[in-house]
């Protein structure tokens, strides 16, 4: 019977074991007390967060990012649509103050 010579046996070895993830380093930053509500300040980052969107927008790798992006512009520069306007296909002719609906499909507008 042989003896082991030590080599590849137990203990530890170089590059064994689960791998550490790489954390971002903390934010250090303090904020000094200002007298400015949270909705101040917030309103002084609009303009950084509009840049940023409309970066996304154009610029974005990922497609449902893109969409996202152009989503929230059109929701802060148009408005968003008020719940329960228009319910569903059917009534978009009826709720059109206008008939363009009824003009679209190819009737006559009623008269106002």
């Amino acid at each position: 019977m042989t003896k082991s010579k030590g080599v590849g046996r137990g203990g530890k070895r170089l590059g064994a074991g689960k791998k550490k993830k790489h954390r971002a380093a903390p934010i250090v930053a303090e904020c000094a007390p200002t007298g400015l509500s949270a909705e101040d300040i917030a309103k002084g980052y609009i303009d950084l967060a509009m840049e940023t969107l409309a970066h996304i927008a154009r610029n974005g790798t990922s497609e449902p990012a893109r969409v996202a992006a152009a989503d929230k512009l059109l929701d802060r520069a148009v408005g968003k649509p008020k719940p329960g306007s228009v319910k569903d296909a059917d009534d978009k002719q009826s709720a059109a103050p206008d008939s363009w609906g009824a003009l679209l499909s190819g009737q006559e507008p009623r008269a106002n």
